[in-house]
């Protein structure tokens, strides 16, 4: 499996709308490498799309403990927190 094609694949499909298809892909590239800090930040991502900000903070908290540098997890944990009533938090 090349991981940076499955990605841009559950990228693709998140950037569409189909979320369910999106979480299927990042789901097996983390059943090849489970510290794979692009698929776990999208997966946050989905799950704010579907309202479930609990599980979304949890999935960018671990993308972000892979992959610290980088900005976007940050940002939507953020959106995450304030989603989730965690405002102080969220600051």
């Amino acid at each position: 499996m090349a991981i940076q094609s499955e990605m841009f694949d559950a990228w693709q499909k998140y950037q569409g709308g189909h979320f369910d298809a999106a979480e299927i892909v990042c789901q097996r590239v983390l059943a090849a490498n489970q510290n794979d800090a692009n698929a776990l930040h999208l997966l946050g991502l989905i799950a704010l799309q579907m309202g479930q900000a609990e599980t979304a903070k949890n999935s960018i908290n671990q993308a972000m403990a892979i992959q610290w540098t980088q900005a976007a997890p940050h940002f939507e944990l953020g959106n995450a927190l304030k989603n989730h009533k965690q405002l102080e938090d969220a600051a």
